[in-house]
């Protein structure tokens, strides 16, 4: 009772995530992957007699998957467990959004939520997500991976070409040049801060992708076909990177973004801008 907020937060919304067994392991030792599903039985009882009958929290989510042919190198935990990204994990993302979405029309008893999909598949895409959940993510997840698309296939092609990427136009004032130039691409702080951070956010794509269930909601692609990036959708028109680059073309000297000092910031900005421009119009995420 001496902590700070201490009525507020006796009175907090509380929420949880049960995962049930989703991986096995390599080899048995001190942890037994056999025992899995066993002590997730025991478990889901104890929690049925001290949590949800007693309404001890306001919602507890079940989250899972049937049998566990993933798996996992043997660790006991710490810097030695590097499970790959799952499917599940992001499941449980969904699951916290959803808590904070309903915190206001919570009930006095304990709810118990399930993750579901609408189809029964082992490679999951966009549309097999309820609509829900494929509205959260869809947007979001496609923009930026059409970002890392065009940085990995199509900013080659673009390099003191188009004019969003040019300093050096003849004839144009110095506000109107543009300040993500070759200069800017070559540096060590995009090379040491964006594309890592990229090829993080595609290492995680990958490893969901190599799982079980598989999280596959986009196609390999080139510069040639880059609007074929989402699955299950396929464009009419040019389907290259064309159209991102008249967008960034149309962005690059707006005065909400430009930022001399912070030159990270308006690429994520105008990339932002640019890729909703170009999906949207071309009815490629949903919404």
């Amino acid at each position: 009772k001496n902590m700070p907020r201490y009525a507020r937060i006796s009175v907090a919304p509380i929420g949880g995530i049960t995962y049930l067994p989703y991986f096995s392991l390599t080899r048995n030792d001190e942890v037994n992957a056999e025992s899995f599903e066993e002590k997730a039985k025991i478990a889901i009882e104890y929690y049925n007699r001290t949590i949800i009958a007693l309404n001890q929290i306001n919602t507890l989510y079940f989250i899972g998957n049937r049998g566990n042919t993933n798996q996992e190198e043997y660790a006991v935990g710490g810097q030695e467990q590097k499970n790959k990204a799952h499917f599940l994990e992001l499941a449980g993302a969904l699951a916290i959004l959803d808590f904070c979405n309903e915190i206001n029309s919570l009930k006095p008893t304990t709810q118990v939520k399930e993750f579901g999909i609408e189809h029964d598949t082992n490679t999951i895409s966009f549309t097999d997500l309820n609509i829900g959940n494929a509205k959260m993510i869809s947007p979001p997840l496609t923009k930026f991976k059409l970002f890392t698309e065009y940085l990995n296939k199509g900013l080659s092609r673009s390099l003191n070409v188009s004019r969003w990427t040019k300093s050096n136009i003849r004839l144009v004032r110095g506000n109107k040049q543009s300040l993500l130039d070759s200069n800017y691409f070559k540096s060590a702080e995009y090379r040491t801060q964006i594309q890592p951070f990229n090829d993080y956010f595609d290492e995680w794509l990958r490893e969901m992708r190599e799982n079980k269930p598989l999280f596959s909601p986009f196609e390999e692609i080139t510069a040639d076909n880059a609007l074929e990036l989402v699955k299950g959708q396929t464009p009419k028109g040019n389907k290259s990177f064309k159209a991102l680059d008249i967008q960034n073309c149309l962005l690059t000297d707006n005065i909400s973004i430009r930022n001399r000092g912070k030159k990270h910031t308006m690429l994520i900005k105008m990339f932002g801008r640019s890729t909703d421009k170009v999906l949207s119009k071309r009815n490629l995420v949903i919404r």
